[in-house]
């Protein structure tokens, strides 16, 4: 099993939400992040003050698949997230073991 987990901006998130729901996968982490700017960041003006902004807001996504599904669900996000601009980061993890607390299911049956 693999933990995948891609940063995409907020415009990108539903698409790739509704994008891997069409796969079949519905259990996801997600979680509001900022990334650092590569750019350098952005001046702007808040409330008549001017200050640099270098973080930017971002949704982490993490999902538990397959070895099998992986390679599929990274293409699925990279295509989606690419659409309306690139996909930030995607990494996968090995998962060694996963057990479910709700039902007491483990591996590849607690997802």
């Amino acid at each position: 099993m693999k933990l995948i987990t891609a940063v995409v901006t907020p415009s990108e998130f539903d698409a790739v939400k509704k994008a891997l729901n069409i796969f079949g996968v519905t259990g996801l982490t997600i979680t509001e992040v900022f990334q650092r700017d590569l750019t350098g960041g952005r001046n702007q003006i808040y409330r008549g003050q001017r200050f640099h902004a270098d973080l930017l807001p971002h949704v982490r996504i993490d999902l538990i698949a397959t070895d099998h599904d992986t390679p599929d669900l990274v293409h699925i996000i990279t295509k989606v997230a690419s659409m309306r601009a690139r996909p930030e980061n995607i990494w996968i993890t090995p998962v060694e073991a996963l057990a479910s607390v709700r039902t007491g299911e483990r591996g590849t049956d607690a997802l």
